[in-house]
């Protein structure tokens, strides 16, 4: 089996991960090449943030959005017709040729784009959006506690419990978060001392996970093996 390969200061995490995943299906040396896959491919997830950003900042920037996509409307929808002519066949890129029709069509399709912005301003502005993370959700320690989970589940070591700070999924999460975190590990220890506990965050994935209908579940678990598949060749 070709080895996968990461950094020595990453590879010694490889092998107490390892140690929490006590797979029914898979090799010992399979088990550590998918985690070695897993640490080299996680940090490209984390530095994108969280997927559809923070729900403060994003109601934030729907209202200055909002207000500026109306006024733009408005402006433009009140044009005198010369300018409103001018303007449209310039912006449709037919001047100095006329075609009314191709700018009267570039105008149409404009304000139909803004009313779509000034719709996803008004959604994310409700009062009951929850379009976004909330910021007392921790990205970086939810994509360990998914990580985790994926690892138990899609290595068929058991089903997943987060009931004590021994659980498999705790451990692995904490291992990750040390593993990939290193400068938040030592602030952790700084403030805090001793291990970090990522016990809210394997919560969350683990009831998301339970809630999950078996199909999906399975499904789930087919895309992870799929996606491990260098990792499992001999």
């Amino acid at each position: 089996m070709p080895r996968i390969t990461v950094n020595p200061a990453t590879e010694k995490f490889v092998t107490l991960i390892a140690d929490q995943v006590k797979s029914k299906s898979y090799s010992r040396a399979q088990v550590e090449n998918v985690i070695r896959l897993e640490l080299l491919q996680m940090p490209s997830l984390i530095a994108r943030g969280p997927m559809f950003g923070r729900v403060a900042e994003n109601r934030a920037r729907a209202k200055e959005i909002g207000g500026l996509a109306k006024k733009l409307r408005r402006t433009i929808t009140t044009l005198p017709p010369g300018a409103d002519r001018a303007f449209f066949l310039i912006a449709s890129r037919t001047w100095p040729r006329i075609d009314d029709g191709a700018a009267q069509t570039f105008k149409r399709n404009f304000v139909d784009r803004l009313d779509d912005v000034l719709i996803a301003c008004a959604v994310v502005l409700h009062e009951e959006s929850d379009v976004g993370d909330y910021h007392r959700w921790d990205h970086e320690k939810q994509l360990c506690a998914g990580c985790a989970l994926d690892l138990i589940v899609g290595l068929d070591a058991g089903p997943p419990t987060n009931s004590t700070p021994d659980s498999p999924i705790r451990v692995i999460s904490a291992l990750l978060f040390k593993a990939l975190l290193p400068q938040r590990f030592k602030q952790h220890q700084s403030k805090k001392g001793g291990e970090p506990d990522l016990r809210d965050q394997c919560a969350e994935v683990h009831k998301v996970w339970g809630q999950m209908p078996a199909e999906q579940r399975q499904a789930r678990v087919e895309r992870l093996r799929q996606s491990w598949t260098l990792a499992f060749r001999e």
